[in-house]
């Protein structure tokens, strides 16, 4: 979009300049195309710095919990020990990984299908070995639920990958991670458990600081604001040496809400020096 030019004179040398509202001046008259070499050197004016917001975010942050804290709540720690899928369910749905019904079947589901696929193993290879005079000594029900304990091992250390890298939260290895879910799983769970109910809002999003001691609530914080001083330029050109007046400029004072400093602005630029001084 152009900008709307207006005509004013110089009271000290009367000669005429055009201003538009963004404070451009020029001795040219911008409505007549004017050759290159009529223009003189362009040259930058310093306006007053200017407040720009700036929104803090999450940084790379230790756990709140620590992972074999597991008597610092006791009832979490009875919730993971005893419905270890309820507690590993909520901490998926709360990050929106997945719902609380799909993940507490994915966490026990490889437990209960290796036993039963090595308990109809056992009985199979009872019936067969019968007759024999030293019989069947063997376990796959136990084989079935060690490799099932390892498949749900693989999945917690996947999920847990997700969630450091959406918080920004430390992430071990890959086989530690898997080796402390394999062999310490109730630790894990609980560490993450308390980590997301405490600190992450039913949208998914990282919120504030735990209120100690309170499972599942979280305090919000509010975004984190304050100003950064950004000078802006303002582009005039000359002729003659000289540059054209400034447009007189209505200034009101405001207060840096950051700071406690006063600053003054005309609707377009900000200053920190009291221009009306």
């Amino acid at each position: 979009m152009s900008a709307v030019w207006t005509e004013a004179s110089d009271p000290s040398t009367g000669k005429q300049y055009w201003y538009n509202a963004q404070g451009d001046t020029t001795w040219v008259n911008p409505g007549v195309a004017a050759a290159p070499s009529q223009l003189g050197a362009v040259q930058p004016v310093m306006a007053g710095p200017q407040p720009v917001m700036v929104q803090a975010g999450p940084g790379v942050i230790a756990w709140p919990f620590e992972r074999f804290g597991c008597f610092d709540d006791i009832p979490a720690c009875c919730l993971v020990f005893w419905c270890p899928c309820i507690a590993f369910g909520k901490t998926m749905e709360r990050m929106g990984l997945m719902s609380c019904a799909a993940a507490g079947c994915m966490l026990i589901t490889p437990w209960i299908v290796g036993y039963i696929v090595g308990y109809i193993l056992d009985i199979l290879m009872y019936a067969v070995t019968a007759s024999a005079s030293s019989g069947y000594s063997g376990s796959f029900s136990d084989l079935g639920f060690l490799i099932g304990s390892a498949i749900t091992a693989w999945f917690g250390m996947k999920k847990r990958k997700e969630m450091t890298a959406k918080y920004r939260l430390p992430y071990e290895d890959d086989m530690k991670e898997f080796c402390f879910w394999w062999c310490c799983e109730c630790c894990t769970i609980l560490q993450e458990y308390r980590t997301i109910m405490r600190h992450v809002d039913l949208q998914g999003n990282w919120v504030g600081q735990a209120i100690p001691g309170q499972a599942g609530v979280i305090v919000a914080q509010q975004p984190v604001q304050q100003h950064v001083a950004q000078p802006a330029q303002v582009q005039i050109q000359v002729q003659g040496g000289a540059a054209p007046p400034a447009v007189p400029q209505k200034w009101t004072q405001h207060t840096d809400p950051a700071s406690g400093k006063p600053y003054w602005s005309d609707g377009q630029t900000t200053t920190w020096d009291n221009p009306n001084a």
